[in-house]
């Protein structure tokens, strides 16, 4: 079964903390020898987030593709469409993905916005509804 993990950012009240955030699990779930794919908002989000990966970490690259054009150990993808990718989803669609439950594991970052927070709580409420085990983590930095 998928085990999900909310990350709440104490610290953070911004949508872009929440993208800093997930580009440090996605490397470190690539540094596991993990397939990552992060579910972006959109297409304008998801260029973003190719950036991001592009600038993170200062200590080398973390190989990535926006979509499913390229194979490549992290996907962002805005199209709702998983690909073949099975192992991590870093949910940062702000829905729960129909497809969610094929993932080993879901990571779902919560920052203290209020939209993003109602978003999150329905995320849990639907989770918790369906027997998932979901841990919580308090990010304080």
């Amino acid at each position: 079964m998928t085990k999900v993990d909310f990350y709440l950012l104490q610290q953070a009240s911004t949508l872009d903390q929440a993208d800093d955030f997930a580009c440090r699990l996605a490397e470190k779930a690539f540094k596991r020898g993990l397939q990552v794919l992060i579910a972006a908002r959109s297409a304008e989000h998801a260029g973003k987030l190719d950036d991001l990966l592009w600038q993170q970490p200062d200590s080398g690259f973390i190989p990535h593709s926006v979509g499913q054009q390229l194979q490549s150990p992290v996907i962002i993808d805005y199209n709702r469409q998983p690909g073949e990718h099975d192992e991590c989803l870093i949910n940062l669609s702000g829905s729960v993905l129909d497809y969610c439950a094929r993932f080993e594991r879901l990571c779902e970052i919560v920052v203290y916005e209020e939209q993003s927070r109602q978003q999150s709580r329905q995320r849990y409420k639907y989770y918790k509804d369906r027997g998932f085990p979901i841990k919580t983590h308090e990010i304080k930095h």
